[in-house]
């Protein structure tokens, strides 16, 4: 079966209270046969022959109209395929039977739907999504969506940090956190999540975007006049709120390690290198702040501590060039060719790290 997982636009509606008060229905086995037919199906939606996908489920429900695995996949291919009503429909028989897809076909009706326009609906659909499999991510994840989609940032952000809570791994909620983090004004937060999302994934189509971000936020608080380079402005916007924690002074330790870039002593290190420097002395302020008092705030509860054990392991070097690769320069290949040993435990550490 295909995963819808890779989607970054899923969304979806479905009128869940008309089937709330009826008891799910136990499907007929898939054959042998069926399952074969399946199989071609999923085969044609992957080489974009949706059509032809879209009449092998079929001829598999004509045999067992109960069949799940053919309602979501044909529920699919008629979504891929821009017909909502379609998917919709299919999707409402499919969430009649008791199966592991039934969050998937609440979730394709939803992204229907939120493709239509309909987002009041896509909206309580998700709700309610949540109510029947509250740990499945995408629900919050694509209700942000449809938030960020009408510019209510911080529901937005409420959601894609429910869905980094239930699944830590998911990268895309890292970038859409970051991105509405970056609409909303917030460079420590934004730094945090666009860290994540590179950790995550260093090297796919987005990741060249997300290091080029992660750049712009690291030159955001010095800028030198042009007219004399010894004038070097600071500028810092004071961070403070009650769902990411007050982050100002991690703003500011950022921006005074920056302007020292722009100083004599700055002198002698690539951007790379600089870029290790800042990092290291901002994680290193972050663990000493850590260990001093008790903060509160998404940033400080979730990210934070993840950063400090990776400063406290000594992997944050590792961990610069590691989510630098899609720059591909030879700076970055030389010290990952030299540092195997390293990468691969910074690898091993990110893997076991128990959020």
């Amino acid at each position: 079966m295909k995963s819808m997982l890779y989607s970054f636009t899923i969304i979806v509606f479905f009128c869940l209270q008309s089937y709330a008060q009826v008891s799910l229905l136990e499907p007929r086995v898939s054959t042998a046969i069926q399952d074969s037919l399946i199989k071609i199906g999923t085969g044609f939606h992957d080489d974009g022959k949706y059509d032809d996908a879209i009449k092998t489920y079929r001829d598999v429900l004509k045999e067992n109209p109960s069949n799940v695995v053919a309602l979501y996949e044909l529920s699919y291919s008629l979504f891929a395929k821009k017909d909502y009503d379609g998917a919709i429909q299919y999707s409402k028989e499919g969430a009649k039977y008791k199966s592991k897809y039934l969050s998937l076909f609440y979730l394709n009706i939803g992204n229907a739907f939120d493709n239509q326009g309909k987002t009041a609906e896509a909206i309580d659909t998700y709700r309610q999504g949540m109510q029947i499999d509250p740990k499945y991510h995408l629900f919050p994840y694509n209700l942000g969506l449809t938030f960020y989609r009408k510019n209510s940032l911080d529901s937005a952000r409420f959601q894609f940090q429910k869905a980094l809570e239930l699944n830590p791994s998911h990268s895309s909620s890292n970038l859409a956190l970051s991105i509405t983090y970056r609409d909303m004004g917030k460079n420590i937060p934004r730094l945090f999540a666009l860290s994540r999302f590179l950790i995550l994934e260093p090297t796919s189509q987005r990741s060249k975007d997300a290091l080029s971000q992660l750049q712009d936020v690291l030159s955001k608080f010095v800028s030198v006049d042009k007219s004399n380079s010894q004038n070097i402005n600071v500028s810092v916007t004071p961070d403070s709120d009650a769902v990411d924690g007050d982050l100002t002074v991690l703003e500011m330790s950022l921006a005074m390690t920056q302007a020292t870039r722009h100083t004599d002593d700055g002198k002698g290190k690539t951007d790379l290198q600089w870029t290790v420097h800042a990092f290291q002395s901002f994680f290193q302020i972050m663990l000493e702040l850590n260990e001093k008092e008790s903060f509160n705030g998404f940033c400080w509860k979730y990210y934070a501590p993840y950063y400090i054990e990776m400063q406290r392991h000594g992997l944050t070097e590792a961990f610069v060039y590691f989510v630098s690769r899609c720059s591909e320069t030879e700076e970055v290949n030389n010290w990952l060719k030299s540092n195997v040993e390293k990468v691969k435990e910074f690898i091993a550490w990110n893997k076991s790290y128990r959020w």
